[in-house]
C-alpha cells in the first residue's frame, strides 16, 4: 500500500503513541473485556503503532479464551490490527509476541496468531475490504492536510465523504471505522477533538447525529496521556450504531492517573445516572441526550454545564423560536468612505447615524457623531443622478470604492455597499449586542442608530426588549454563548449572530409580571447577578 507522504515525497505517520494505562482505558470503554467472550468477535485496530493497544488486545482475548474455554490458537481472525508503518508492523507482532509468550502461549503459536492479527497496510485504502467489527479501538494518525500528498489526500477524499475543507486524516479514520461498526458494535478511539468544533467536522458531525450516538466524550487536554507531548487537544469518544441516548461527559484535569481512569470505566459501565464525579481530577456527569445537530459545533464546557445545556435545549425554544429575530450590522467594504463624521455636501436623507462595537460597549450608546453615507432607499439600490451630493462625495472616492471585490462584479453598481442597508433597521427598537466582549452585552437603542458589521441586532414584536436584556445578561444565557463561540487569545468571545442564535428562552407570556417587572430593573441597572438570579427562576432551575 502507498504510504502517506508530505509534497516532497518523504513518509509522515502522524504517529503519537499512547500510554498503556489509557490504551486499557479505551479498551475498557469500548466494552471489550475478558469477562466476554472475545474470540466469537472481531476487533479492529487502524493504526497500532507500536502495538500499545493490540498488545493489550492480546492479553483480554487470552484471559476470555480462557475463561470460556476457548482455544488462543483458533482466534486468527479475532483481531486486526493494521499500520502503514513495516517497522510498526514488526514492533507491534513482537510485542504481542512477547506479552503472549510471557502467559504461558507457546511461541510458534504467538508468533502464529501476530502474523494473523497485525497487517501491514493503509487503513483507508484498504478499510472496506475488512470484516464487520464488534469493537474499533485505537488512536487514529493525527496528520495535517498540508502535510499529505495531494495524489493520497484526492483518493483518500473520493472514498470519505466527511475528508471536506481543512479536515485532517484522523476524520477519515473515524468514518471508514464508524462504516466497519456492527449494529451492536462500539467505536472508542483517542484523537484530538476538534473535529466536534471546527468547520473542517461538520460533514461527520452529520454522520453521527444522523446514524450513531456518542456514549461518552472523555476531555484529557490537561492530561499526559501520550509517551510525548503533543500540541493536540485530545478526548477519548465512544459512538456506536442507532438511535441516542444518555451520554458519559467527563473532563480530566492534571492528576488523572490509572486508578481515577479505572473508577471512570466503572462509572460508564454501571451507567450509574445519579452519579457526578469520581474524585477531584475527574468532573463527570451523564447527560440524558447528547447534542444531535451535526451541522454546527458541538459544545465545550465542563460536564455539569453540558448537561445543564442538553436540558435547556430539549425544554426551550430557540431564541428565533421564541420570537426574536436577529441581524448583523451592514459591511461596506469601505469604512472610512461610508461612515464619516464629515459627510460634506451628501443630502441628510441619505445620512444614518452610525454606530459601532465601540460606541455600544458601555452601559449606554456613546455616539461618537459619525453617519453612514447610505446609497440605498426602501426599493433598493438609489440613483445617483437623483442625489447631487451623493453623487460628488461618492465620485470623489470613486478609485477607492473600485478596489473592492463588490465593485468589480460584472454588471455592479460600483457606488453600492456589501451589504444593503434597510433604512427601517435605524427607526426599529433594538438591542444592540457587540461581538469580540467576554459576554453578552446587550444596549437598548430606541430608534436612532444603524449598527455597522461588529454589531448584531435583536429586534422582537413579542419580548419587551428590556425584559430581553435582562435574560441576554444572564449567566444562563452567557453558558449557550461561551460553550459553542470561538474564545479569541484575549479571552474575549465571538459573540456574534450565529451563537446568539444558540440561546434558548423561556416563553415570554409564561413569565409573570413582576419576573418580568425584574428583569427589566436589571437590564436598566446592569446588574448580572440580579439578572442570572431572575434567569435561573425564569427558566426554572434550582440556585
Amino acid at each position: 500500500m502507498d504510504a502517506v507522504t508530505d509534497r516532497t515525497g518523504a513518509v509522515v505517520l502522524g504517529a503519537v503513541f499512547t500510554r498503556r494505562w489509557i490504551a486499557d482505558l479505551v479498551l475498557d470503554l469500548a466494552g471489550y473485556l475478558p469477562t466476554d467472550r472475545l474470540a466469537t468477535g472481531v476487533a479492529i485496530e487502524p493504526a497500532c503503532g507500536p502495538g500499545t493497544f493490540v498488545a493489550s488486545m492480546a492479553e483480554r482475548l487470552l484471559e476470555s479464551c480462557r475463561h470460556h474455554g476457548d482455544d488462543i490458537a483458533q482466534a486468527v481472525d479475532a483481531i486486526v490490527a493494521v499500520d502503514i508503518d513495516s517497522g510498526a508492523v514488526a514492533g507491534s507482532r513482537d510485542l504481542v509476541v512477547e506479552r503472549l509468550t510471557h502467559h504461558g502461549v507457546p511461541t510458534h503459536t504467538a508468533r502464529t496468531l501476530a502474523r494473523s492479527w497485525v497487517r501491514q497496510g493503509d487503513f483507508l485504502d484498504i478499510a472496506a475490504d475488512l470484516p464487520t467489527a464488534n469493537w474499533i479501538v485505537g488512536n487514529p494518525p493525527y496528520v495535517r492536510i498540508e502535510n499529505i500528498d495531494r495524489d493520497a489526500l484526492h483518493r483518500y477524499r473520493a472514498r470519505w465523504s466527511t475528508m471536506t475543507g481543512r479536515a485532517d486524516i484522523y476524520v477519515g479514520f473515524i468514518e471508514a471505522s464508524l462504516d466497519l461498526l456492527s449494529p451492536s458494535g462500539r467505536l472508542a478511539f483517542i484523537c484530538a477533538d476538534r473535529w466536534m468544533r471546527n468547520q473542517y467536522g461538520t460533514k461527520l458531525r452529520e454522520k453521527v447525529t444522523g446514524s450513531f450516538a456518542v456514549e461518552a466524550c472523555i476531555v484529557l487536554h490537561e492530561v499526559d496521556a501520550f509517551e510525548e507531548k503533543v500540541a493536540a487537544y485530545p478526548a477519548i469518544t465512544v459512538i456506536r450504531p442507532g438511535p441516542q441516548g444518555s451520554a458519559l461527559v467527563a473532563e480530566a484535569a492534571d492528576g488523572f492517573d490509572e486508578q481515577t481512569a479505572r473508577g471512570l470505566a466503572r462509572l460508564f459501565t454501571d451507567g450509574d445516572l445519579s452519579a457526578r464525579s469520581v474524585g477531584p481530577p475527574l468532573s463527570a456527569s451523564w447527560t440524558s441526550q447528547w447534542f444531535t445537530d451535526g451541522s454546527t459545533s458541538w459544545p465545550t464546557g465542563t460536564p455539569q454545564e453540558l448537561t445543564l445545556l442538553s436540558t435547556l435545549e430539549r425544554s426551550f425554544r430557540t431564541l428565533e423560536q421564541a420570537g426574536v429575530s436577529i441581524g448583523v450590522g451592514a459591511a461596506t467594504g469601505a469604512d472610512a468612505v461610508y461612515i464619516t463624521g464629515q459627510p460634506t455636501g451628501v443630502e441628510p436623507s441619505r445620512l444614518l447615524r452610525s454606530v459601532s462595537a465601540r460606541e455600544a460597549g458601555g452601559d449606554t450608546i456613546a455616539w461618537e457623531g459619525r453617519f453612514l453615507v447610505n446609497p440605498w432607499d426602501e426599493d433598493g439600490l438609489v440613483e445617483l443622478d437623483d442625489y447631487p451630493g451623493l453623487r460628488s462625495y461618492l465620485e470623489a472616492h470613486r478609485p477607492r470604492l473600485l478596489e473592492r471585490h463588490v465593485a468589480r462584479q460584472p454588471n455592479a453598481a460600483w457606488w453600492r455597499t456589501i451589504d444593503r442597508v434597510k433604512p427601517d433597521v435605524a427607526r426599529a427598537n433594538k438591542l444592540l449586542v457587540p461581538d469580540l466582549k467576554s459576554r453578552i452585552h446587550p444596549v437598548l437603542d430606541s430608534g436612532e442608530y444603524y449598527p455597522m458589521h461588529s454589531l448584531a441586532y435583536l429586534t422582537s414584536d413579542t419580548w419587551d426588549l428590556s425584559v430581553l436584556g435582562g435574560l441576554l445578561m444572564s449567566d444562563i444565557a452567557n453558558l449557550f454563548v461561551s460553550a459553542y463561540s470561538v474564545r479569541m487569545a484575549t479571552g474575549r468571545l465571538r459573540v456574534s449572530a450565529q451563537y446568539l442564535r444558540r440561546i434558548h428562552l423561556p416563553d415570554y407570556d409564561l413569565l409573570d409580571p413582576e419576573m418580568r417587572a425584574a428583569l427589566a430593573r436589571a437590564f436598566a441597572a446592569r446588574d448580572i447577578p440580579a439578572a442570572s438570579t431572575l434567569a435561573r427562576q425564569a427558566y426554572g432551575l434550582s440556585p
